[in-house]
């Protein structure tokens, strides 16, 4: 008996770290083991169903009973697969699942971190400093719930956050992707979010979220009222009222960096000779006083 709780112990990890993801970062190859893990996990939950005897007087917790009186596919579960990929190949996919018996906490019964095997790419949701690739959070489903998204990338490149597929509520529930470092809030059942990336590893720069309240293209709200942002013959013009101008940054509607200046401490500063034309540019403004104004123009 000792010998059969201890393997039931150890395989929802031997599974997850034997089918997550290699070194390949080809969008097939990538896509295969990524659905891989998803059914290993599925797997997992009709075992523990199967084997309920072993938590009574075990080490496993079950949460509240619910998977040990239930079969795996009678639990309520309303989920979305997310991809991450650029036009050369580079993929990742990760899951949120509103499940019966999960919390927004950290659950050994639901949660896969991230193993963070691919070179190129990864992509994730956190619960504070930890990592997942798949993350069960709790019922009732609240379209006000917030999930924090990151990713890692090897590669200056443009990539697309797209919906591989949703089941349960959340295939009539619209799902928006917030963009922190340009406000972009977009829905991706319109189509996937195109943005561009350096080098680096970014934490908190998107939020998954079910209702557009905060602020998208259509939409921009200034945290410091007392700045004001023209266009006039091709002349950007920021203005300062009561504060000085400490950084501008523009950017392209994809999120693509194409301006940027810091350490300006200026009240009044004018942006000219930039090599965009009958687009949408976002333009930033960070103040003395750290106050933030993003606004929207046709440049």
């Amino acid at each position: 008996m000792k010998k059969k709780i201890l393997f039931f112990r150890a395989l929802p990890q031997f599974l997850f770290r034997c089918f997550s993801f290699s070194g390949h970062y080809s969008k097939n190859g990538q896509y295969v083991k990524v659905k891989l893990s998803f059914l290993f996990s599925f797997v997992w939950f009709s075992l523990l169903a199967q084997h309920s005897q072993f938590t009574s007087n075990g080490p496993m917790v079950i949460p509240a009973g619910i998977i040990a009186s239930k079969n795996a596919d009678d639990l309520e579960r309303h989920r979305v697969w997310l991809n991450m990929a650029n036009p050369q190949g580079a993929f990742k996919q990760l899951l949120i699942g509103y499940i019966e018996g999960a919390t927004n906490a950290h659950d050994n019964m639901f949660d896969g971190e991230t193993q963070d095997a691919n070179p190129y790419l990864d992509f994730y949701s956190m619960i504070n400093d930890r990592k997942y690739v798949i993350q069960g959070r709790a019922l009732p489903f609240s379209d006000t719930d917030l999930v924090p998204l990151g990713y890692r990338s090897a590669l200056v490149s443009y990539f697309t956050i797209s919906i591989d597929q949703v089941d349960g509520n959340l295939i009539n529930q619209d799902i928006y992707i917030h963009d922190k470092v340009t406000g972009v809030t977009h829905n991706l059942k319109t189509g996937g979010y195109k943005f561009y990336t350096v080098i680096g590893t970014f934490d908190d720069r998107f939020i998954l979220r079910y209702t557009n309240n905060t602020l998208g293209t259509d939409n921009f709200k200034n945290t410091d009222k007392k700045v004001f942002i023209s266009v006039k013959n091709k002349i950007i013009t920021i203005n300062a009222i009561d504060n000085l101008i400490n950084e501008i940054d523009v950017y392209d509607i994809t999120g693509k960096e194409i301006y940027k200046r810091s350490n300006l401490n200026d009240a009044v500063f004018q942006i000219e000779n930039l090599e965009f034309q009958n687009q949408i540019l976002l333009v930033r403004v960070i103040l003395e006083n750290n106050n933030i104004t993003t606004q929207k123009i046709v440049f």
